[in-house]
């Protein structure tokens, strides 16, 4: 259980950050249990969203939407994600 035990604060990160944009009604790519998350913003969203964080850019869905991944790592703390999806919630 090394592994899990590991990536468990990660994980628990990046699951405040899926379930806050869950609740602002964003769309995800796939559901992930671990640090990774893929969701997915208009375009026009990601050009303000680029001002506050970096990304990485997965797929175009299409010509207006982009799936995206954020990270989670030791250094982030929950208080970071909390105020991330309020920065987020402005954009919205």
């Amino acid at each position: 259980d090394l592994y899990l035990s590991i990536g468990k604060y990660e994980n628990e990160c990046a699951k405040i950050l899926s379930d806050g944009l869950e609740k602002l009604g964003v769309k995800f790519y796939i559901k992930s249990s671990t640090n990774q998350i893929f969701p997915i913003f208009n375009n026009e969203e990601l050009k303000e969203l680029s001002k506050i964080c970096d990304y990485e850019i997965i797929e175009y869905i299409d010509n207006d939407n982009t799936c995206i991944r954020f990270v989670t790592g030791f250094e982030t703390t929950k208080n970071e994600c909390y105020e991330f999806i309020k920065e987020i919630e402005k954009i919205l």
